[in-house]
This record gives C-alpha cells, structure tokens and sequence, in this order.
C-alpha cells in the first residue's frame, strides 16, 4: 500500500506547525514519550496510489478515496 498523507502535531487540541517543529529534531525515546503527551501527533490518510500490487493512480480521486475508506 502506498498512501498519501500527512502527519500533523496538536498543541492545546489544535493543529500547529509549531507543535511538529517542537518535536522535529528529538531523537531519545523520554523525550519522545514526553512530546507524545505534550504535542500527539496523527497521520491523516488522504490519498491511496497503490494497492496489493496495484496501480490506483489511474483512477478518479473519488473511487481511490472509496478504497482508502473501505
């Protein structure tokens, strides 16, 4: 599977660009667990390219977001 998206932090239930620069460069994992509590992070899937050794691309955005919801 090959999915487009994008990770997104929050800061005060919020996305912000601030929030990902804050946690961009920590690297030892009690600072990650500390950002983790202080700016979680989600990825938001919003496209699906390919699929179980097939190629989606071809398809309407509609029918690929069809597949990435099913």
């Amino acid at each position: 599977m090959i999915l487009d998206g994008e990770i997104v932090a929050f800061e005060e239930g919020r996305p912000g660009f601030t929030a990902m620069m804050k946690r961009f460069h920590l690297k030892d994992a009690p600072s990650l667990e500390a950002a983790d509590r202080s700016w979680p992070c989600v990825f938001f899937a919003f496209d699906l390219l390919h699929l179980d050794g097939f190629d989606l691309k071809h398809l309407p955005t509609v029918e690929r977001k069809r597949h990435l919801l099913s």
